[in-house]
C-alpha cells in the first residue's frame, strides 16, 4: 500500500514536470522561430538579441540546445509515468536525474549570481558586462522555474520504483 502511494505520487509529479518542461521547450521553439526581437521579449538580454540580429549563429544555438534538454526531460518524464514509450536511451533514470542535475544547476547559478550582486552592491549590469545578460526578473523568474522544476523531478526520480 504505501509503495502504491509514492508510486502514485511519482507518477504525478512525473506527468507535472514533463508538462512543464513541454511549454518551456515550445516557448524557446517560438522564441527561435520569432527571431532576435523575441529574445528581448523573453528577457534573454540584449546581448543575445544583439547578436542574433547581427547573424551570428550561436544565440540560435543556445536557444535550440536549451530547447531540446527542455523537450528530452518532458519526453522523459512522461515515459517515466508511462504516457509514452520508453525512450532508445540506456537508462531512463540516469537521463531524467541528468536533466534533475542540470534544471537544478541552473537554478542555483542564476540565485548565486543574484546574492553576489546584492552583497557586492553591484547591480544587473555587471551580467551584461559579463556577457549572460538578462534582466533581474528573467534571473530570478528563470531559476526559481529551474530550481521547482528540479525539485518535481528529483523527487519523482527518487521515489519511483519502477523507472525501468
Amino acid at each position: 500500500m504505501h509503495q502504491d502511494i509514492k508510486s502514485g505520487f511519482s507518477r504525478i509529479l512525473l506527468i507535472s514536470s514533463g508538462f512543464l518542461l513541454a511549454i518551456a521547450a515550445i516557448a524557446h521553439a517560438i522564441t527561435l522561430c520569432l527571431g532576435p526581437p523575441a529574445y528581448g521579449i523573453m528577457g534573454a538580454g540584449p546581448d543575445m538579441a544583439r547578436r542574433a540580429l547581427q547573424g551570428d549563429w550561436r544565440p540560435a544555438a543556445i536557444l535550440g540546445a536549451i530547447g531540446l534538454v527542455l523537450l528530452l526531460g518532458a519526453y522523459c518524464a512522461f515515459a517515466g509515468a508511462r504516457l509514452l514509450p520508453r525512450p532508445p536511451l540506456p537508462a531512463l533514470r540516469l537521463t531524467l536525474f541528468t536533466v534533475t542535475a542540470l534544471l537544478l544547476g541552473r537554478g542555483a547559478i542564476g540565485v548565486f549570481l543574484l546574492i553576489l550582486l546584492r552583497l557586492n552592491g553591484a547591480h544587473m549590469e555587471t551580467l551584461y558586462i559579463a556577457g549572460l545578460g538578462g534582466s533581474s526578473t528573467f534571473w530570478i523568474g528563470s531559476s526559481t522555474l529551474c530550481l521547482l522544476l528540479g525539485a518535481m523531478q528529483l523527487a519523482a526520480t527518487s521515489l519511483s520504483r519502477d523507472l525501468y
